[in-house]
């Protein structure tokens, strides 16, 4: 069927219950989603070189002595490490901004002195801001108070921002309390003291393990894509070692990688340069005192070069080789198999003593790797011991490889240890495969699967960077003195390219920035890092002011507000007054949602005088839009109008401002219980005061209107005010279920027209073929009971909780109604129309059809198909239960509210209609199988018989009849069977299951009586002739019930029941005459016509034919019927 207004009505309802209204709101999960698509996902490339870095390095990766992972936490040494570390650089303390030493909130006398991270910053903020929630229910009057504080400190970000300790933080906070105008602001230190103890603790969860290093070294190595080929590869070449002392090694090598890696030219970065080695200084010094618990005064630059004899080279003694010393208890193994080792042990004024053993891993063992090799898998080569190492020291020796029974030498070993001081750093061949090696590489590899891993939730993002690779890249960055600027620019950059709505992401990016910044501030930097920076904060600069603008004006477009992070943000990136700025920005925004609403609200010029509502509900919009840059050229202008009081509004801006208001109304109410907004920063007022103001204004306007009831608009107001006023129950007198009722009475009784006009459409262009297979019905009947259902859809769509929904369902059914008694008729007409009169007036008296037989002639009507005829059948044996079934959904509505009658079954004479057609169908069959079977069967005397013959009969049966094998017999059957078997087929292909056996039962009966009409004649068919024709039927009939019976499940007991009348002349074909004449004289109607038959044919018994003739008025003219 078309579309009609009803799915237009329907689609605009949907639209307002589901706040659509061209105005989606932002959620967080479609923001992050949009917002990760745009950051690039390029991986560098990394080389074995870069595998063997990486893999040395997380070998014994340095958190492990810095991260409590019970608690997420820094660990007492980490803690102390950054603090000592910051007296030569502020690199180490910046890579700590993200941890804390406190895993429960600390007293503010506690926290005292230490530095307050940015992140700790942040997190104080964000309780400030949050604080309005928090408040007791005695202290609600408190609000305005709270929220003025609240406002100055995010006017002073910069300020805090400037302030090194928590100490620092809290002075300022209490001289902005002091500025604060209030009796009692006790609550407000309360809650500035509480936020600072929160602000102080770790934002990381401890993973309840001892192994915390282990998990984050197997997760990177594994997220790098290193394949456990190269891991064997490396495993083997590297060694592995349990203990802390190969920091100072590995970390002192790679410093001569500094130079070509982080600066471009290492003569203008000399002091960069010697930053640097003071950091690794530092960094040798803190891990002396963590093995001797006491300050080393210098390192031990200790090395192992092995020479091996000719023919060991190249062995699996020469290439298992290991070295494992000893040094204040802690032991060490590293790999000979590149002939060479060498380690920065922490030198004290207390001699130590070194000693070691070279070993290799036997031939039997061979798979086993040095690091986990136990004395059942290694054998001793060598051993050698220095003894209270005070000055430097070589010595170079031979060594042999000792047997059971004979020692065979195996080369020469040279030991050397040099003592410096704690001014020298020992830069030394690098123990992996190239000191050239870029470090940046890596470094890039690792942030970018940073950010990867931080922006892959589905969620909200973390606050805090993902644990594992943040702290790697911590741990490289401090091993090989990478600026701290350097890795947080990167980053930054990089989570810069998902700049995105989502509340959690502008949470964690304003950290990271606030981190990056204090680093820029802090620490030394190259100018390409400077001007990536400066770079980002100028394109903040014109971005985020304007997502801070956009969020007050119409904060309920977002399922978040992230007001506190964009208020911090701008805070630290404008160059301008922030308080003046700000308060710019709050004043439009509060002005901006009302003109949004009327957005669309124009003055149009109206033949009538301007009503008194609609002057006074443009005079409140002026009052908002006055203020509007360029107010005039976008909404309308009562001056342009010929009069000032000939103007009015339509009823689609009115519906569109309405629309706005219905999807706002809700957005405000859940964005204000999902988010905490300080009183100040609430642009949208959170009670209904506004809403209500605004509803009443339109509807008063609305209700002045003339109503043009095919305006589509129309209903989008009413259904909108629907929404706004059950959403807020600004009171009874405003209800739309008394605004509206004589509007949407009046509405349903003026469709009535409509509807008629699509049921007579429905009907003109169905073509009654199957569409529906289940059903076999055509269009016509679905598309009614489909207009029905978009209309109730609709009528339900509205909603309407009052009593006086009974009368507006009962007239809407009244016109449903109308609706089906027409489609019952036009069925009817088409139905009848395919019989043909006298077989009407034969087979009926049913008043219905006798009615539509005289009525049909006055409609151009075609005749239709048998399959045509067969699926209006169908689709008129629907109606009834159909509607029934519609009935059904409105009961609901209604309650216990009485339906006349006459609406609950509209069309009570369809059953009676329908009991009809199967009669007509079959006096219809037995018209048109006798019609053509008798034509052939019966042929015209010869003219001889009928000269010389004074009672010969006009039709004799055909000649070659007799004989069952004769040609024209063959033949005959052939054309016969083929003829009921194509009606067959049209009846059994398109009529449904349901009124299958009714409309079979009618197929046979009528063949059965039609076939039987062909032994009525003028003179008596002689005996033989009988059981001729009597074969002839019995084969047509069994030939068409063989099928019947496997397909259908049509019983011998129905056969008989349809076919009754050849049944019993067939039971009875052998008779006495004598017998057949009582029956004849007993029988009466089509029984007694075929014992007249029968006893006609007994030719040859003279009483038999006597007795046959003194009934001959009663069935000579008399046929076989349908009908019993």
């Amino acid at each position: 069927m078309e579309n009609n207004m009803f799915e237009e009505l329907l689609e605009m309802a949907n639209e307002i219950v589901e706040g659509a209204n061209n105005e989606e709101q932002i959620s967080e999960e479609k923001s992050l989603e949009k917002g990760k698509a745009n950051i690039s996902t390029f991986l560098r490339n990394l080389s074995p070189l870069h595998y063997e870095l990486l893999v040395h390095d997380m070998a014994v990766p340095l958190f492990g002595t810095l991260f409590d992972s019970e608690t997420g936490a820094l660990t007492p040494f980490g803690a102390v490490f950054a603090e000592d570390f910051s007296i030569i650089s502020q690199d180490v303390p910046v890579y700590m901004s993200y941890f804390s030493k406190y895993s429960r909130a600390p007293s503010l006398n506690r926290l005292g002195e230490e530095t307050m991270t940015p992140l700790s910053l942040f997190k104080f903020l964000q309780a400030i801001f949050e604080s309005p929630g928090t408040l007791l229910p005695a202290l609600q009057s408190e609000q305005p108070v709270l929220s003025s504080f609240i406002v100055i400190v995010f006017s002073n970000i910069r300020t805090l921002a400037s302030k090194i300790t928590f100490f620092d933080v809290y002075m300022e906070i209490k001289s902005i309390i002091d500025s604060v105008e209030a009796e009692d602001k006790t609550f407000i230190t309360d809650i500035v003291e509480d936020a600072l103890g929160e602000a102080s603790l770790t934002s990381y969860i401890g993973r309840g393990t001892k192994y915390l290093s282990d998990e984050v070294r197997a997760y990177v190595i594994k997220e790098t894509g290193a394949t456990q080929q190269i891991l064997d590869e490396l495993q083997s070449k590297i060694g592995h070692t349990t203990n802390y002392l190969m920091f100072n090694t590995y970390l002192h090598q790679q410093a001569n990688t500094y130079e070509s890696t982080w600066t471009k030219s290492f003569s203008s970065t000399k002091e960069m340069f010697k930053d640097a080695e003071q950091n690794l200084i530092s960094l040798s010094q803190k891990v002396g005192e963590m093995i001797a618990k006491s300050p080393p005064t210098g390192n031990i630059h200790f090395r192992i070069k092995v020479t091996w004899d000719q023919k060991f080279q190249n062995t699996q003694v020469s290439n298992s080789a290991f070295v494992e010393f000893t040094y204040l208890g802690y032991t060490i193994r590293a790999s000979l198999s590149s002939g060479y080792a060498e380690f920065a042990l922490p030198f004290y004024d207390k001699p130590q003593d070194i000693s070691g053993t070279i070993y290799y891993i036997s031939e039997k063992r061979k798979d086993t790797p040095f690091q986990v090799a136990d004395a059942n898998a290694y054998r001793v080569l060598y051993t050698f011991l220095i003894s209270g190492v005070s000055k430097d020291y070589t010595k170079t020796e031979k060594f042999k490889k000792h047997g059971k029974l004979i020692s065979i030498l195996c080369g020469e070993v040279n030991i050397g240890a040099i003592i410096m001081k704690s001014d020298g750093v020992p830069i030394n061949q690098s123990q992996i495969s190239d000191d050239s090696v870029d470090l940046y590489v890596l470094l890039d590899y690792m942030t970018t699967k940073l950010v990867i891993d931080w922006t892959r939730t589905s969620g909200r993002m973390s606050l805090v960077p993902p644990q594992d690779f943040f702290i790697a890249i911590i741990d490289y960055s401090m091993r090989h003195a990478i600026p701290a600027t350097t890795v947080f620019v990167l980053i930054l950059r990089k989570l810069y390219e998902g700049w995105c709505d989502a509340e959690s992401y502008l949470n964690a990016f304003t950290v990271l920035f606030m981190v990056t910044r204090n680093a820029i501030e802090l620490c030394k930097s190259t100018e390409t890092v400077k001007d990536t920076f400066n770079g980002i904060v100028n394109d903040m600069q014109k971005k985020v002011p304007l997502e801070l603008y956009n969020r007050l004006k119409n904060p309920v477009r977002y399922e978040k507000s992230s007001l506190m992070s964009l208020l911090t943000l701008t805070g630290l990136i404008v160059d301008s007054d922030f308080r003046t700025l700000l308060d710019k920005f709050l004043k439009e925004a509060k002005s901006y949602f009302v003109k949004s609403i009327f957005v669309t609200l124009k003055p149009v010029e109206s033949d009538s005088p301007t009503t008194d509502e609609a002057m006074v509900l443009w005079e409140y919009v002026k009052g908002y839009k006055r203020n509007t840059r360029n107010s005039t050229a976008s909404t309308g202008s009562i001056e342009g109008l010929n009069d000032p009081k000939n103007f009015t509004f339509s009823v689609t801006g009115l519906a569109d401002s309405m629309s706005i208001i219905s999807q706002r109304s809700k957005f405000v109410k859940t964005y204000y219980e999902n988010n905490v907004v300080p009183a100040d920063f609430r642009t949208i007022s959170g009670d209904t005061e506004l809403f209500q103001t605004l509803s009443i204004y339109l509807v008063k306007v609305f209700l002045k209107l003339p109503i043009q009831l095919n305006d589509k608009a129309l209903f989008k107001f009413v259904l909108a005010y629907r929404e706004v006023w059950e959403f807020l129950k600004f009171g009874p007198e405003y209800s739309p279920y008394k605004l509206f009722f004589d509007i949407v009475l009046e509405w349903i009784s003026s469709i009535s027209g409509r509807l008629i006009e699509w049921t007579q459409r429905a009907v003109d262009i169905d073509t009654f073929e199957v569409d529906n297979d289940s059903e076999m019905t055509s269009t016509s009947i679905g598309d009614l009971m489909t207009m029905f259902s978009q209309s109730f859809s609709f009528v339900k769509s509205l909603k309407w909780k009052n009593k006086n929904i009974v009368e507006i369902i009962l007239t809407y059914i009244a016109s449903c109604d109308g609706c089906l008694r027409l489609y019952t008729k036009l069925l009817t007409y088409r139905i009848i129309k395919y019989f043909p009169k006298d077989i009407i007036v034969k087979t009926t008296d049913n008043q219905y059809v006798l009615s539509a037989m005289k009525q049909v002639e006055s409609y151009n009507i075609e005749s239709a198909t048998p399959q045509q005829m067969y699926v209006m059948i169908n689709d008129f044996s629907m109606i009834k239960p159909k509607w029934e079934c519609f009935v059904q959904n409105f009961r609901p509505l209604i309650g216990a509210a009485p339906v006349p009658e006459h609406l609950l079954d509209p069309v009570p004479y369809v059953y009676d209609i329908m009991n009809v057609i199967p009669s007509l169908f079959s006096s219809l069959i037995e018209y048109e199988v006798y019609d053509y079977v008798s034509k052939r069967l019966w042929v015209e005397n010869s003219s001889f018989k009928k000269i010389f013959i004074k009672k010969a009969s006009k039709k004799v049966l055909h000649p070659e009849f007799s004989s069952r094998g004769s040609m024209f017999f063959n033949d005959l059957f052939e054309k016969c069977t083929q003829f009921i078997e194509t009606r067959a087929d049209q009846l059994v292909n398109h009529i449904s299951k349901e009124n299958m056996m009714s409309m079979l039962g009618g197929f046979f009966s009528g063949l059965d009586a039609g076939l039987m009409n062909l032994m009525i004649s003028e003179e008596p068919i002689k005996h033989k002739r009988i059981v001729t024709i009597m074969n002839f039927i019995q084969d047509v009939l069994a030939t068409l019930f063989e099928p019947m019976k496997d397909n259908f499940g049509v019983t011998a007991s129905l056969y008989v029941k349809w076919a009754w009348r050849s049944k019993l002349l067939l039971d009875n074909i052998n008779i006495e005459p004598l017998n057949s004449v009582t029956k004849m004289n007993t029988e009466s109607g089509q029984r007694g016509l075929i014992f007249y038959i029968l006893s006609r044919s007994y030719t040859n018994d003279r009483y038999s034919v006597y007795s046959a003739q003194q009934r001959d008025l009663t069935y000579i003219g008399m046929r076989f019927s349908s009908l019993l």
